[in-house]
């Protein structure tokens, strides 16, 4: 089964007597590190109790995440910027300020390819879409993906799954196509969302995880399972800061997992002094048989209270329909029926 249809090619895992991880050596001597696109898609570190798992390139149109492990991997250490981090940042050698061996003793980290098939084909999806499939009954229902040509990525879904259950905090990156910079989305516990608002991101969008119309997220996963979670879209897919951004939220994520001495989360606030937007997620709505946007809705538009946003065959005119009006959340630039066309949100 994971021969056929979607092992992952896997190296840098020595297992020790006490069933935990150390880095193999090689990784540590080369400044060029082949993680994604042709390269393994699963490298562990790391010997600590506390299990860590960062997803990247979940949809294969999302490089982000895996070039910014990538670049971790290459630089041995971890990056210190904000929610404005840019490009050019990544250049600057005195922000790469803290080797990734200091994380060992307490933390395990495991890096994860969600789908490499689609990644080298720079597509979302092959034949499903990957972040759709962690629902318990699809996760089972081989004879559909058989019948549906999706055997893969039903096979991705169940080694992330493993990953999910047999870890302590889950990071999922992701970029999407609109910018306004990251934003995160944490799942609906209280620890994920605490940790959320310590991340260098602009906006934190409560709740909106598991308001998918499908479902079968990482995250819903995750909570599924009982393990703190957060999704962040580092913003549109090819702006040049992008995978800055997500450089940025994954060293703060992993130096956050060091917990203090009281087992909290222990941010340096001078390092992110601008704290983030909260806000939460009321609903989903889906796109219908003639759905037209009314006007251009940047992410994160805020809109009045029974402004009209959108048409369909079925509702005519929809406006907003929040008291008080709402913010636009990822608005669908390239609508499909019965997907979401936006999320609506409220600050808090």
């Amino acid at each position: 089964e994971h021969i056929l249809y979607g092992t992952f090619r896997s190296e840098n895992l020595l297992r020790s007597v006490h069933d935990r991880y150390y880095p193999v050596p090689h990784l540590f001597k080369s400044r060029v590190v082949s993680f994604g696109k042709g390269g393994v898609d699963r490298v562990v570190l790391g010997n600590g109790p506390r299990k860590i798992l960062v997803l990247g390139g979940i949809h294969g149109n999302e490089f982000c995440g895996v070039e910014a492990i990538r670049l971790i991997l290459q630089r041995h250490s971890l990056f210190t910027g904000d929610a404005n981090v840019c490009a050019e940042n990544l250049s600057c050698d005195t922000r790469w300020d803290r080797p990734i061996e200091d994380l060992f003793d307490d933390l395990t980290i495991e890096f994860l390819v969600g789908n490499p098939a689609a990644l080298e084909k720079n597509t979302r999806f092959l034949k499903r879409n990957l972040n759709r499939l962690f629902d318990i009954h699809t996760l089972c229902d081989d004879e559909r993906a058989e019948n549906e040509g999706y055997r893969y990525e039903l096979q991705r879904a169940r080694i992330i799954t493993e990953s999910i259950r047999n870890a302590d905090f889950v990071l999922d990156i992701h970029s999407c196509s609109s910018d306004v910079g990251s934003f995160a989305l944490p799942s609906s516990m209280n620890l994920s969302e605490e940790l959320a608002e310590k991340l260098p991101v602009k906006y934190v969008i409560e709740s909106l995880a598991h308001m998918t119309l499908e479902g079968g997220t990482t995250l819903d996963c995750a909570l599924l399972h009982d393990v703190p979670s957060v999704c962040v879209e580092c913003g549109q897919h090819s702006h040049p800061d992008v995978v800055a951004r997500a450089v940025a939220v994954i060293s703060s994520f992993l130096s956050l997992q060091v917990l203090n001495e009281a087992g909290s989360f222990d941010a340096d606030e001078s390092k992110h002094s601008n704290k983030p937007i909260v806000m939460r997620c009321e609903f989903a709505e889906r796109v219908s048989c003639g759905f037209e946007w009314l006007n251009q809705f940047p992410e994160f538009s805020f809109v009045p209270e029974y402004m009209p946003v959108f048409r369909d065959k079925d509702r005519g005119d929809v406006k907003c329909p929040i008291k008080g009006g709402a913010y636009i959340v990822m608005p669908s630039s390239s609508p499909v029926i019965g997907e979401e066309a936006l999320f609506w949100a409220s600050a808090k």
